[in-house]
């Protein structure tokens, strides 16, 4: 989340497998020449100065404790499937 006194944006960082690996390895050489990275998703600004805005950062921040505290209870997301696990398909 970074915030300025007048605009809120928020980045969701998600670790790839190869960055996994990447902070795993004992082998300098192999890290200096593995391309791993983080995926980030971000959202737009969201400007403080309007009422809009701030429901909106304030959504997001609800929605953020809503999701930790998930976690925390072992909760998985929507429609109970974890982000690490993809829906099934149903062979009906």
């Amino acid at each position: 989340m970074t915030m300025t006194q007048t605009f809120m944006r928020f980045l969701h960082f998600r670790r790839t497998e190869a960055y996994v690996q990447y902070l795993l390895s004992n082998d300098i050489q192999q890290q200096r020449s593995s391309d791993a990275f983080l995926e980030v998703i971000e959202s737009e600004f969201f400007a403080l100065d309007s009422q809009g805005g701030r429901i909106y950062a304030l959504c997001n921040l609800l929605g953020l404790v809503n999701f930790w505290d998930e976690q925390r209870k072992g909760v998985k997301g929507p429609g109970g499937v974890s982000e690490e696990e993809p829906e099934k398909e149903s062979e009906d």
